[in-house]
């Protein structure tokens, strides 16, 4: 697989389960303002990925979403209205920050190594 960026159109509302699971050439995702939900899986195992950036109207982050995503430089900013985020989403992601209103007893992966 050579796909090494992707730019998701504007209107988009869901990324589905798997979408660009083991794309591991993958290195930029632009996702559009209108995005809610991405999908179980949708982005695992993409470990060259460098660069995320989740739009602030997303609501949903499904289970291993961006599990095993572990390149050095990936820092994820998850918005503060994400309300529901799956289990081991970010596994293995070496930083994420989040500061919204998640309660939760699930263990998603967040944690930070810088």
């Amino acid at each position: 697989n050579q796909l090494r960026e992707v730019e998701l159109p504007e209107g988009l509302l869901r990324i589905g389960n798997s979408a660009f699971d083991c794309c591991d050439q993958l290195r930029e995702v632009k996702m559009p303002e209108s995005l809610r939900y991405i999908g179980n899986s949708a982005f695992a195992q993409c470990d060259q990925l460098r660069e995320v950036e989740l739009p602030e109207g997303l609501l949903r982050i499904g289970r291993s979403a961006f599990e095993n995503c572990c390149h050095n430089d990936l820092k994820i900013h998850i918005p503060d209205n994400v309300f529901e985020i799956g289990e081991h989403a970010f596994y293995d992601v070496p930083c994420i920050v989040y500061n919204g209103p998640l309660w939760s007893d699930e263990d998603w992966g967040a944690e930070s190594r810088n």
